[in-house]
């Protein structure tokens, strides 16, 4: 489904362009376009081929490959942010599950370049507390505020569960639509925000759950519970 809409909604669109000015094609002018179209399609199917390719992941370079993709589409003139609090431990997944996180996260990512129009990202790996510990005390909260680049996880804990959240600063959605999507209705969202769906649909894989939280000029969260 997710290479049907993206082919149909990019190079195919690309290539009718292309096929209706092929008709007029001595024109030089005309010649341009057509030269320019196609190397967008060309770009358009690196870019897919890129995404799609899965990635060797390991609880070792989890976040370092993140951290390149993110590079890769925001640039160096982006604010992003990648956090794994100490103790996060990825071991408690396999193959699969490493991968689902990961396309996750890039499908949050890529959503946020396209639809947010953010300025700043920050991606956090955070270990779920257990039951007894307290809510986070102020000196957690203030290292996410002083986040940085890449932070490597720590001392291992097998079987021990995480949360990733992912927030920015961008144009945020709609309330309704939010609500629809926190419930998996996505009436609204049918021709749109299907990387929300592939999001949602991912997590349940991993046995986990999604929560959306975001207002129109206030930004967007996504928390996955894993």
């Amino acid at each position: 489904k997710r290479i049907s809409r993206e082919l149909h909604d990019s190079v195919a669109q690309n290539l009718r362009y292309v096929s209706l000015l092929a008709e007029n094609i001595y024109d030089k002018g005309t010649a341009a376009k057509i030269i320019e179209t196609q190397n967008q399609n060309i770009e358009e199917i690196r870019n897919l081929c890129y995404n799609l390719t899965p990635p060797s992941i390991t609880k070792d370079n989890l976040l370092s490959l993140v951290n390149v993709f993110a590079k890769k589409i925001f640039g160096d003139a982006f604010q992003f942010r990648l956090i794994a609090e100490n103790g996060v431990d990825f071991s408690c997944l396999n193959g699969d599950g490493l991968l689902n996180v990961y396309r996750i996260v890039q499908e949050a990512l890529q959503n946020i370049k396209n639809h947010a129009g953010a300025n700043e990202v920050t991606v956090f790996f955070k270990r779920s507390a257990p039951e007894s510990w307290s809510v986070e005390n102020a000196g957690q909260k203030a290292t996410l505020k002083k986040a940085f680049p890449a932070l490597a996880m720590a001392a291992k804990n097998p079987g021990s569960h995480f949360k990733i959240i992912i927030s920015d600063d961008g144009c945020g959605m709609d309330g309704e639509l939010v609500k629809e999507i926190n419930c998996a209705v996505f009436e609204k969202s049918k021709e749109s925000h299907f990387g929300v769906r592939n999001i949602c649909e991912r997590a349940r894989l991993l046995n986990g759950k999604v929560t959306f939280s975001s207002a129109p000029d206030f930004g967007t969260q996504i928390t996955v519970e894993v």
